[in-house]
Protein backbone atom coordinates (compact mmCIF):
# COMPACT_ATOMS: atom_id res chain seq x y z
CA UNK A 1 0.00 0.00 0.00
CA UNK A 2 1.40 3.38 -0.98
CA UNK A 3 1.91 5.74 1.95
CA UNK A 4 0.64 9.29 1.75
CA UNK A 5 3.02 12.25 1.71
CA UNK A 6 3.03 14.05 5.05
CA UNK A 7 4.90 16.95 6.62
CA UNK A 8 6.59 14.56 9.11
CA UNK A 9 9.74 13.54 7.30
CA UNK A 10 12.75 11.38 8.20
CA UNK A 11 15.78 11.09 5.95
CA UNK A 12 17.78 7.87 6.39
CA UNK A 13 21.42 8.35 5.38
CA UNK A 14 23.93 5.50 5.30
CA UNK A 15 27.51 6.28 6.38
CA UNK A 16 29.56 3.08 5.89
CA UNK A 17 32.93 4.76 6.41
CA UNK A 18 32.45 5.89 10.02
CA UNK A 19 33.69 9.36 10.99
CA UNK A 20 36.61 9.31 8.55
CA UNK A 21 34.86 10.45 5.37
CA UNK A 22 33.72 13.95 6.27
CA UNK A 23 32.48 14.62 2.73
CA UNK A 24 29.91 11.83 2.97
CA UNK A 25 28.69 13.13 6.34
CA UNK A 26 28.36 16.70 5.01
CA UNK A 27 26.57 15.56 1.87
CA UNK A 28 24.13 13.43 3.88
CA UNK A 29 23.29 16.34 6.18
CA UNK A 30 22.80 18.69 3.21
CA UNK A 31 20.48 16.28 1.40
CA UNK A 32 18.58 15.58 4.62
CA UNK A 33 17.98 19.26 5.35
CA UNK A 34 16.69 19.85 1.83
CA UNK A 35 14.44 16.79 2.08
CA UNK A 36 12.98 17.99 5.39
CA UNK A 37 12.34 21.47 4.00
CA UNK A 38 14.55 23.37 6.44
CA UNK A 39 15.01 26.22 3.94
CA UNK A 40 11.24 26.75 3.80
CA UNK A 41 10.99 26.68 7.60
CA UNK A 42 13.61 29.37 8.24
CA UNK A 43 12.22 31.52 5.40
CA UNK A 44 8.76 31.36 7.02
CA UNK A 45 10.21 32.24 10.43
CA UNK A 46 11.99 35.27 8.96
CA UNK A 47 8.73 36.39 7.35
CA UNK A 48 6.78 36.08 10.61
CA UNK A 49 9.48 37.57 12.82
CA UNK A 50 11.73 39.86 10.74
CA UNK A 51 14.94 41.05 12.39
CA UNK A 52 18.60 41.55 11.61
CA UNK A 53 19.93 38.49 13.46
CA UNK A 54 18.60 34.96 13.04
CA UNK A 55 19.49 33.14 16.28
CA UNK A 56 19.77 29.35 16.14
CA UNK A 57 20.17 27.11 19.18
CA UNK A 58 22.07 23.87 18.57
CA UNK A 59 22.01 21.29 21.35
CA UNK A 60 24.22 18.19 21.04
CA UNK A 61 23.84 15.16 23.30
CA UNK A 62 26.62 15.54 25.86
CA UNK A 63 24.90 13.85 28.81
CA UNK A 64 27.63 11.21 29.03
CA UNK A 65 31.17 12.31 28.15
CA UNK A 66 34.04 10.13 29.30
CA UNK A 67 37.19 9.06 27.47
CA UNK A 68 36.94 5.48 28.76
CA UNK A 69 33.44 4.54 29.90
CA UNK A 70 31.32 6.75 27.64
CA UNK A 71 33.35 7.54 24.54
CA UNK A 72 30.41 6.22 22.49
CA UNK A 73 27.74 7.94 24.59
CA UNK A 74 27.80 11.46 23.13
CA UNK A 75 27.43 13.18 19.77
CA UNK A 76 30.66 13.06 17.82
CA UNK A 77 31.99 16.61 17.19
CA UNK A 78 32.34 15.93 13.45
CA UNK A 79 28.56 15.51 13.23
CA UNK A 80 28.05 18.83 15.00
CA UNK A 81 30.69 20.58 12.85
CA UNK A 82 29.10 19.38 9.61
CA UNK A 83 25.66 20.42 10.91
CA UNK A 84 26.90 23.94 11.71
CA UNK A 85 28.66 24.28 8.38
CA UNK A 86 25.76 23.11 6.23
CA UNK A 87 23.15 25.08 8.18
CA UNK A 88 25.17 28.31 7.88
CA UNK A 89 25.46 27.79 4.12
CA UNK A 90 21.73 27.08 3.80
CA UNK A 91 20.71 30.06 5.93
CA UNK A 92 22.92 32.44 3.95
CA UNK A 93 21.21 31.35 0.74
CA UNK A 94 17.72 31.53 2.29
CA UNK A 95 17.65 34.51 4.64
CA UNK A 96 17.05 37.83 2.87
CA UNK A 97 17.80 40.37 5.59
CA UNK A 98 19.09 38.56 8.69
CA UNK A 99 22.51 37.12 9.45
CA UNK A 100 22.69 33.68 11.06
CA UNK A 101 24.31 33.03 14.45
CA UNK A 102 24.45 29.71 16.29
CA UNK A 103 24.59 29.04 20.03
CA UNK A 104 25.92 25.59 20.98
CA UNK A 105 24.92 24.65 24.52
CA UNK A 106 23.90 21.90 26.94
CA UNK A 107 22.80 21.38 30.57
CA UNK A 108 24.24 20.15 33.86
CA UNK A 109 27.95 20.87 34.22
CA UNK A 110 28.21 21.29 30.46
CA UNK A 111 31.33 23.44 30.68
CA UNK A 112 33.47 20.41 31.51
CA UNK A 113 31.73 18.14 29.05
CA UNK A 114 31.97 20.65 26.21
CA UNK A 115 35.70 20.67 26.90
CA UNK A 116 36.08 16.87 27.09
CA UNK A 117 33.92 15.96 24.08
CA UNK A 118 36.73 15.53 21.56
CA UNK A 119 35.59 12.37 19.79
CA UNK A 120 39.14 10.95 20.06
CA UNK A 121 40.10 13.35 17.27
CA UNK A 122 43.27 15.43 17.16
CA UNK A 123 41.28 18.40 15.85
CA UNK A 124 39.21 18.61 19.04
CA UNK A 125 41.62 17.09 21.55
CA UNK A 126 42.58 20.31 23.32
CA UNK A 127 39.35 22.33 23.32
CA UNK A 128 36.59 19.87 22.44
CA UNK A 129 33.42 21.65 21.33
CA UNK A 130 34.98 25.04 22.04
CA UNK A 131 37.00 24.50 18.85
CA UNK A 132 33.90 25.56 16.89
CA UNK A 133 34.37 29.16 18.00
CA UNK A 134 37.72 29.19 16.17
CA UNK A 135 36.36 27.33 13.15
CA UNK A 136 33.39 29.70 12.74
CA UNK A 137 34.47 33.05 14.23
CA UNK A 138 31.66 35.55 14.98
CA UNK A 139 29.09 32.99 13.80
CA UNK A 140 29.19 30.34 16.57
CA UNK A 141 29.20 30.74 20.34
CA UNK A 142 29.71 27.79 22.71
CA UNK A 143 28.15 28.50 26.09
CA UNK A 144 26.73 26.21 28.83
CA UNK A 145 23.10 26.84 29.75
CA UNK A 146 24.20 27.53 33.33
CA UNK A 147 25.82 30.75 32.13
CA UNK A 148 22.78 32.02 30.24
CA UNK A 149 19.92 34.18 31.53
CA UNK A 150 17.08 32.26 33.20
CA UNK A 151 13.35 32.52 32.50
CA UNK A 152 10.22 31.09 34.06
CA UNK A 153 8.13 29.20 31.49
CA UNK A 154 4.45 28.86 32.37
CA UNK A 155 3.17 25.70 30.71
CA UNK A 156 -0.11 25.71 28.87
CA UNK A 157 -0.25 22.32 27.20
CA UNK A 158 1.67 20.13 29.65
CA UNK A 159 0.45 18.72 32.93
CA UNK A 160 3.13 18.75 35.62
CA UNK A 161 0.86 18.69 38.64
CA UNK A 162 1.57 15.96 41.16
CA UNK A 163 5.28 15.47 40.37
CA UNK A 164 8.26 16.28 42.56
CA UNK A 165 9.74 18.81 40.16
CA UNK A 166 6.60 20.99 40.06
CA UNK A 167 6.74 24.59 41.15
CA UNK A 168 3.44 26.43 41.31
CA UNK A 169 3.20 29.58 39.25
CA UNK A 170 2.96 33.13 40.44
CA UNK A 171 -0.81 32.77 40.96
CA UNK A 172 -0.51 29.36 42.65
CA UNK A 173 -2.34 27.42 39.98
CA UNK A 174 -0.13 27.12 36.91
CA UNK A 175 2.88 24.76 36.73
CA UNK A 176 6.11 26.27 35.51
CA UNK A 177 9.68 25.34 34.62
CA UNK A 178 12.68 27.56 35.12
CA UNK A 179 15.36 27.09 32.52
CA UNK A 180 17.49 28.98 30.02
CA UNK A 181 16.21 32.07 28.24
CA UNK A 182 17.99 30.80 25.12
CA UNK A 183 14.96 28.67 24.25
CA UNK A 184 12.69 31.71 24.01
CA UNK A 185 15.29 33.91 22.29
CA UNK A 186 16.14 31.39 19.57
CA UNK A 187 14.38 31.58 16.23
CA UNK A 188 15.25 28.01 15.27
CA UNK A 189 16.43 24.97 17.25
CA UNK A 190 18.54 22.00 16.16
CA UNK A 191 19.00 18.82 18.21
CA UNK A 192 21.93 16.50 17.51
CA UNK A 193 21.17 13.42 19.62
CA UNK A 194 23.22 10.27 19.91
CA UNK A 195 21.37 7.08 19.04
CA UNK A 196 21.72 4.93 22.16
CA UNK A 197 19.75 2.69 24.46
CA UNK A 198 18.74 2.99 28.10
CA UNK A 199 16.47 0.81 30.24
CA UNK A 200 15.08 3.74 32.22
CA UNK A 201 13.73 5.47 29.10
CA UNK A 202 12.01 2.27 27.92
CA UNK A 203 15.02 1.31 25.81
CA UNK A 204 15.54 4.46 23.72
CA UNK A 205 17.54 7.63 24.22
CA UNK A 206 17.04 9.95 21.26
CA UNK A 207 15.69 13.43 20.54
CA UNK A 208 12.66 13.64 22.88
CA UNK A 209 14.67 12.34 25.85
CA UNK A 210 17.15 15.17 25.22
CA UNK A 211 14.44 17.52 26.44
CA UNK A 212 15.32 16.62 30.01
CA UNK A 213 17.43 19.34 31.58
CA UNK A 214 18.66 16.80 34.11
CA UNK A 215 22.16 15.44 33.38
CA UNK A 216 21.33 12.63 35.79
CA UNK A 217 18.94 10.05 34.25
CA UNK A 218 17.77 8.95 37.72
CA UNK A 219 15.50 12.01 37.64
CA UNK A 220 14.00 11.08 34.27
CA UNK A 221 10.23 11.36 33.88
CA UNK A 222 8.44 10.72 30.60
CA UNK A 223 6.02 13.58 31.31
CA UNK A 224 8.88 15.99 31.94
CA UNK A 225 10.67 15.45 28.62
CA UNK A 226 7.37 15.80 26.76
CA UNK A 227 6.52 18.98 28.69
CA UNK A 228 9.85 20.40 27.53
CA UNK A 229 8.62 20.17 23.92
CA UNK A 230 6.31 23.04 24.81
CA UNK A 231 9.39 25.13 25.59
CA UNK A 232 11.67 23.80 22.87
CA UNK A 233 10.37 21.80 19.92
CA UNK A 234 13.34 21.50 17.53
CA UNK A 235 12.75 22.19 13.87
CA UNK A 236 15.64 19.96 12.81
CA UNK A 237 17.02 16.75 14.30
CA UNK A 238 20.30 15.28 13.04
CA UNK A 239 21.21 12.14 15.00
CA UNK A 240 24.55 10.40 15.22
CA UNK A 241 23.98 6.69 14.66
CA UNK A 242 27.25 5.97 12.89
CA UNK A 243 28.42 4.25 16.08
CA UNK A 244 25.42 3.58 18.32
CA UNK A 245 25.78 3.53 22.10
CA UNK A 246 24.49 0.33 23.67
CA UNK A 247 24.69 -0.20 27.39
CA UNK A 248 24.09 1.87 30.47
CA UNK A 249 23.38 5.54 31.03
CA UNK A 250 25.01 5.14 34.44
CA UNK A 251 28.13 3.14 33.72
CA UNK A 252 28.91 3.85 30.08
CA UNK A 253 28.12 2.67 26.58
CA UNK A 254 29.61 0.06 24.34
CA UNK A 255 29.96 1.18 20.74
CA UNK A 256 28.32 -0.79 17.92
CA UNK A 257 28.83 0.22 14.32
CA UNK A 258 25.43 1.04 12.83
CA UNK A 259 26.46 3.36 10.00
CA UNK A 260 23.34 5.52 9.83
CA UNK A 261 22.28 9.12 10.33
CA UNK A 262 18.65 10.13 10.82
CA UNK A 263 17.63 13.65 9.77
CA UNK A 264 14.09 14.77 10.54
CA UNK A 265 11.90 17.83 10.98
CA UNK A 266 9.91 16.28 13.85
CA UNK A 267 11.10 14.76 17.12
CA UNK A 268 8.35 12.15 17.37
CA UNK A 269 8.87 10.96 13.80
CA UNK A 270 12.63 10.76 14.36
CA UNK A 271 12.30 8.72 17.56
CA UNK A 272 9.69 6.48 15.95
CA UNK A 273 12.12 5.42 13.22
CA UNK A 274 15.00 5.19 15.74
CA UNK A 275 12.98 2.84 17.93
CA UNK A 276 12.26 0.64 14.91
CA UNK A 277 15.99 0.41 14.15
CA UNK A 278 16.63 -0.84 17.70
CA UNK A 279 13.78 -3.35 17.41
CA UNK A 280 11.66 -1.56 20.03
CA UNK A 281 7.88 -1.15 20.00
CA UNK A 282 7.10 2.61 19.79
CA UNK A 283 3.75 2.00 21.52
CA UNK A 284 5.61 0.80 24.64
CA UNK A 285 7.90 3.83 24.95
CA UNK A 286 6.12 6.16 27.37
CA UNK A 287 7.53 9.52 26.29
CA UNK A 288 7.07 8.70 22.60
CA UNK A 289 3.47 7.62 23.11
CA UNK A 290 2.66 10.64 25.29
CA UNK A 291 4.19 13.07 22.77
CA UNK A 292 2.02 11.64 20.00
CA UNK A 293 -1.11 11.89 22.18
CA UNK A 294 -0.43 15.57 22.87
CA UNK A 295 -0.12 16.26 19.16
CA UNK A 296 3.63 16.81 18.87
CA UNK A 297 4.02 14.29 16.07
CA UNK A 298 2.76 11.19 14.27
CA UNK A 299 1.26 8.25 16.09
CA UNK A 300 1.89 5.63 13.41
CA UNK A 301 4.33 4.79 10.64
CA UNK A 302 1.78 5.67 7.96
CA UNK A 303 2.02 9.32 9.03
CA UNK A 304 5.80 9.46 8.45
CA UNK A 305 7.44 10.02 5.08
CA UNK A 306 10.78 8.20 5.01
CA UNK A 307 13.36 9.32 2.44
CA UNK A 308 16.97 8.64 1.60
CA UNK A 309 17.72 4.94 1.93
CA UNK A 310 14.05 4.39 2.75
CA UNK A 311 12.00 2.22 5.06
CA UNK A 312 13.45 -1.00 3.63
CA UNK A 313 16.88 -0.01 4.93
CA UNK A 314 15.36 0.64 8.36
CA UNK A 315 14.06 -2.94 8.40
CA UNK A 316 17.49 -4.26 7.39
CA UNK A 317 19.13 -2.29 10.20
CA UNK A 318 16.62 -3.82 12.61
CA UNK A 319 17.88 -7.27 11.66
CA UNK A 320 21.41 -6.07 12.38
CA UNK A 321 20.56 -4.80 15.86
CA UNK A 322 18.77 -8.07 16.71
CA UNK A 323 22.21 -9.55 17.49
CA UNK A 324 23.14 -6.80 19.95
CA UNK A 325 22.91 -7.17 23.71
CA UNK A 326 20.44 -4.50 24.82
CA UNK A 327 20.54 -5.58 28.49
CA UNK A 328 16.92 -6.69 28.46
CA UNK A 329 17.61 -9.63 30.78
CA UNK A 330 15.47 -9.83 33.89
CA UNK A 331 16.50 -10.80 37.40
CA UNK A 332 15.69 -14.45 36.75
CA UNK A 333 18.51 -14.66 34.22
CA UNK A 334 21.01 -13.69 36.93
CA UNK A 335 19.75 -16.45 39.19
CA UNK A 336 20.23 -18.92 36.35
CA UNK A 337 23.80 -17.66 35.98
CA UNK A 338 24.50 -18.56 39.61
CA UNK A 339 24.48 -15.10 41.19
CA UNK A 340 23.80 -15.67 44.93
CA UNK A 341 21.37 -12.74 45.16
CA UNK A 342 17.77 -13.40 46.10
CA UNK A 343 15.90 -10.65 44.23
CA UNK A 344 12.52 -9.78 45.78
CA UNK A 345 10.80 -7.52 43.25
CA UNK A 346 7.16 -7.21 42.21
CA UNK A 347 7.08 -8.15 38.53
CA UNK A 348 3.29 -7.96 38.25
CA UNK A 349 3.44 -4.24 37.45
CA UNK A 350 5.72 -2.07 35.35
CA UNK A 351 9.29 -1.97 36.63
CA UNK A 352 10.14 0.96 38.86
CA UNK A 353 13.19 3.14 38.28
CA UNK A 354 14.95 1.42 41.20
CA UNK A 355 14.42 -1.99 39.61
CA UNK A 356 15.67 -0.73 36.26
CA UNK A 357 18.72 0.87 37.80
CA UNK A 358 19.70 -2.19 39.86
CA UNK A 359 19.26 -4.44 36.82
CA UNK A 360 21.32 -1.96 34.82
CA UNK A 361 24.06 -2.05 37.45
CA UNK A 362 24.15 -5.86 37.51
CA UNK A 363 24.38 -6.01 33.71
CA UNK A 364 27.21 -3.51 33.51
CA UNK A 365 29.11 -5.10 36.40
CA UNK A 366 28.88 -8.52 34.74
CA UNK A 367 30.04 -7.09 31.42
CA UNK A 368 32.96 -5.04 32.76
CA UNK A 369 34.50 -7.30 35.39
CA UNK A 370 37.75 -9.01 34.29
CA UNK A 371 36.30 -12.36 35.39
CA UNK A 372 32.49 -12.28 35.63
CA UNK A 373 32.43 -15.84 37.00
CA UNK A 374 33.67 -14.43 40.32
CA UNK A 375 30.17 -13.05 40.89
CA UNK A 376 29.11 -16.59 41.82
CA UNK A 377 31.34 -16.29 44.91
CA UNK A 378 29.71 -13.08 46.12
CA UNK A 379 27.89 -13.08 49.48
CA UNK A 380 24.42 -14.57 49.72
CA UNK A 381 21.98 -11.74 50.36
CA UNK A 382 18.33 -10.90 49.77
CA UNK A 383 17.65 -7.71 47.82
CA UNK A 384 14.24 -6.03 48.08
CA UNK A 385 13.61 -3.61 45.21
CA UNK A 386 10.77 -1.38 44.11
CA UNK A 387 7.16 -0.90 45.07
CA UNK A 388 5.09 -3.90 46.18
CA UNK A 389 1.34 -3.59 45.72
CA UNK A 390 0.41 -6.19 48.36
CA UNK A 391 2.19 -8.08 51.12
CA UNK A 392 1.58 -11.26 49.13
CA UNK A 393 4.06 -10.04 46.51
CA UNK A 394 6.76 -9.57 49.17
CA UNK A 395 7.72 -12.89 50.78
CA UNK A 396 9.99 -13.17 53.78
CA UNK A 397 13.67 -13.14 52.80
CA UNK A 398 15.60 -16.38 53.06
CA UNK A 399 19.06 -14.87 53.57
CA UNK A 400 20.45 -13.46 56.80
CA UNK A 401 21.52 -10.16 55.22
CA UNK A 402 18.86 -8.07 53.49
CA UNK A 403 19.49 -5.03 51.28
CA UNK A 404 16.50 -2.67 50.97
CA UNK A 405 17.21 -0.80 47.75
CA UNK A 406 15.16 2.38 47.45
CA UNK A 407 12.53 4.20 49.48
CA UNK A 408 9.70 2.11 48.00
CA UNK A 409 11.40 -1.11 49.15
CA UNK A 410 11.91 0.31 52.65
CA UNK A 411 8.23 1.25 52.94
CA UNK A 412 7.09 -2.13 51.59
CA UNK A 413 9.33 -4.08 53.99
CA UNK A 414 8.33 -2.15 57.13
CA UNK A 415 5.12 -4.18 57.82
CA UNK A 416 7.20 -7.38 58.01
CA UNK A 417 9.32 -6.06 60.89
CA UNK A 418 8.30 -7.10 64.40
CA UNK A 419 10.94 -5.15 66.33
CA UNK A 420 14.42 -3.71 66.03
CA UNK A 421 17.11 -5.64 67.93
CA UNK A 422 20.13 -3.34 67.55
CA UNK A 423 22.34 -2.83 70.64
CA UNK A 424 20.65 -0.36 73.02
CA UNK A 425 17.94 0.08 70.39
CA UNK A 426 20.26 2.13 68.21
CA UNK A 427 19.86 2.11 64.45
CA UNK A 428 23.10 3.09 62.85
CA UNK A 429 23.04 5.76 60.16
CA UNK A 430 26.06 6.99 58.30
CA UNK A 431 27.05 8.25 54.87
CA UNK A 432 23.44 8.05 53.67
CA UNK A 433 23.03 4.37 54.59
CA UNK A 434 21.18 2.88 57.59
CA UNK A 435 21.89 -0.59 58.95
CA UNK A 436 20.50 -2.49 61.94
CA UNK A 437 19.39 -5.88 63.27
CA UNK A 438 15.66 -6.66 63.17
CA UNK A 439 13.32 -9.47 64.07
CA UNK A 440 10.59 -10.16 61.55
CA UNK A 441 7.08 -11.38 62.27
CA UNK A 442 8.16 -14.93 61.36
CA UNK A 443 10.52 -14.77 64.41
CA UNK A 444 13.70 -14.78 62.30
CA UNK A 445 16.49 -12.26 62.75
CA UNK A 446 18.04 -10.38 59.83
CA UNK A 447 20.68 -7.75 59.26
CA UNK A 448 19.11 -4.88 57.28
CA UNK A 449 20.94 -2.39 55.09
CA UNK A 450 18.68 0.46 53.93
CA UNK A 451 19.43 2.77 51.02
CA UNK A 452 16.94 5.59 50.41
CA UNK A 453 16.08 7.19 47.09
CA UNK A 454 14.03 6.66 43.92
CA UNK A 455 16.47 5.29 42.88
CA UNK A 456 19.31 5.76 45.37
CA UNK A 457 22.35 7.73 44.35
CA UNK A 458 25.13 5.71 42.78
CA UNK A 459 27.63 6.37 45.56
CA UNK A 460 25.09 5.22 48.17
CA UNK A 461 24.80 1.86 46.42
CA UNK A 462 28.54 1.31 46.63
CA UNK A 463 28.57 2.30 50.32
CA UNK A 464 25.78 -0.20 51.02
CA UNK A 465 27.69 -2.94 49.20
CA UNK A 466 30.75 -2.25 51.34
CA UNK A 467 28.63 -2.66 54.49
CA UNK A 468 27.10 -5.88 53.14
CA UNK A 469 30.52 -7.26 52.28
CA UNK A 470 31.86 -6.47 55.73
CA UNK A 471 28.75 -7.79 57.51
CA UNK A 472 28.93 -11.15 55.75
CA UNK A 473 32.66 -11.46 56.42
CA UNK A 474 33.47 -12.00 52.75
CA UNK A 475 35.77 -9.01 52.45
CA UNK A 476 38.53 -10.58 54.54
CA UNK A 477 37.92 -14.29 53.94
CA UNK A 478 37.28 -14.39 50.18
CA UNK A 479 39.81 -13.13 47.61
CA UNK A 480 36.89 -12.62 45.20
CA UNK A 481 34.66 -10.63 47.49
CA UNK A 482 32.08 -8.32 45.95
CA UNK A 483 33.87 -5.06 46.71
CA UNK A 484 37.31 -6.34 45.69
CA UNK A 485 35.94 -7.52 42.35
CA UNK A 486 34.10 -4.28 41.67
CA UNK A 487 36.93 -1.93 42.52
CA UNK A 488 39.59 -4.08 40.90
CA UNK A 489 38.55 -2.71 37.54
CA UNK A 490 40.12 0.68 36.85
CA UNK A 491 36.83 1.88 35.37
CA UNK A 492 35.07 1.72 38.71
CA UNK A 493 37.78 3.68 40.50
CA UNK A 494 38.85 6.62 38.36
CA UNK A 495 35.97 7.23 36.02
CA UNK A 496 33.12 6.99 38.50
CA UNK A 497 34.94 9.39 40.79
CA UNK A 498 35.41 11.84 37.93
CA UNK A 499 31.82 11.33 36.86
CA UNK A 500 30.45 12.26 40.28
CA UNK A 501 32.76 15.25 40.77
CA UNK A 502 32.58 16.78 37.29
CA UNK A 503 29.48 15.77 35.37
CA UNK A 504 26.90 16.19 38.10
CA UNK A 505 28.51 18.70 40.43
CA UNK A 506 26.28 21.52 39.16
CA UNK A 507 22.67 21.30 40.27
CA UNK A 508 20.22 21.50 37.34
CA UNK A 509 17.76 24.36 37.22
CA UNK A 510 14.60 22.30 37.40
CA UNK A 511 14.67 21.40 41.08
CA UNK A 512 12.08 21.98 43.77
CA UNK A 513 14.76 22.13 46.45
CA UNK A 514 16.01 25.38 44.97
CA UNK A 515 14.01 28.59 45.14
CA UNK A 516 13.02 29.94 41.79
CA UNK A 517 14.46 33.38 41.15
CA UNK A 518 11.78 36.01 41.55
CA UNK A 519 13.67 38.24 39.11
CA UNK A 520 13.51 35.71 36.27
CA UNK A 521 11.34 36.88 33.41
CA UNK A 522 8.10 34.96 32.91
CA UNK A 523 7.40 33.45 29.48
CA UNK A 524 4.00 32.12 28.42
CA UNK A 525 4.69 29.12 26.21
CA UNK A 526 1.64 29.62 24.00
CA UNK A 527 3.20 32.90 22.84
CA UNK A 528 6.38 31.23 21.55
CA UNK A 529 6.72 31.26 17.78
CA UNK A 530 7.18 27.48 17.63
CA UNK A 531 3.76 26.95 19.22
CA UNK A 532 1.78 29.12 16.82
CA UNK A 533 -0.04 26.03 15.46
CA UNK A 534 -2.01 25.64 18.71
CA UNK A 535 -1.68 29.12 20.24
CA UNK A 536 -5.17 30.35 19.36
CA UNK A 537 -7.11 27.49 20.93
CA UNK A 538 -4.67 27.27 23.83
CA UNK A 539 -5.19 30.92 24.78
CA UNK A 540 -8.85 30.24 25.48
CA UNK A 541 -7.92 27.10 27.42
CA UNK A 542 -5.44 28.98 29.60
CA UNK A 543 -7.82 31.84 30.37
CA UNK A 544 -10.57 29.38 31.29
CA UNK A 545 -8.18 27.38 33.49
CA UNK A 546 -7.01 30.53 35.25
CA UNK A 547 -10.58 31.65 35.95
CA UNK A 548 -11.66 28.21 37.26
CA UNK A 549 -8.60 27.81 39.49
CA UNK A 550 -9.00 31.32 40.89
CA UNK A 551 -12.62 30.63 41.80
CA UNK A 552 -11.65 27.32 43.41
CA UNK A 553 -8.88 28.95 45.44
CA UNK A 554 -11.19 31.75 46.59
CA UNK A 555 -13.89 29.30 47.72
CA UNK A 556 -11.35 27.20 49.66
CA UNK A 557 -10.04 30.25 51.51
CA UNK A 558 -13.49 31.53 52.49
CA UNK A 559 -15.30 28.31 53.28
CA UNK A 560 -16.74 28.14 56.79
Amino acid sequence: MRRLRTHHRVYVGLIPTGYLNLEVIARTIKEGMLYCGVHRSIAEIERLNPKTRFQTLLRPDLSQVNAVSSKNGYTHPEITRATIDEFLKLSKDTLKHATSQILVSDFGGAENRLQMANGSSETYRQSGYYTFEKMFPSEVQVLPFEETTQSRYLLSKGDLQGFDHVKKGINFFSPEIQTSRAFADSDFTIYCPKLKTNLITDGLLASIAMGSIYPNPRQYLSTHVVDMLEICNPGLIISDGIVAGVGSQYFGFQGHELGVMLISNNTVAHDYIASMIFGLDPAKIDHLKLAAIRGWGPGSLSEIEVGGAGIDTVKLLTKKTDFWDFHRNNFQSFSEMGLPFEILADMSTKKSISQLYFSDWLQETYRRLPNPENMKSWPKISVVIGRHTTLATLPYPSQKTVLLFGSDAINAFEPLISKYRSPLGIRFRGFGVEFCWVQLKNAKKHFLVKVKGRPPLENLLFRALVIVDLATGRFFSNPHSMIKDIFKKEFFIKNLKKKFSDTWKKIPFLNTERNLSSSAETVLTYKLLQNRWWAGSMLTHVETSIENDSKREYSQRHEI
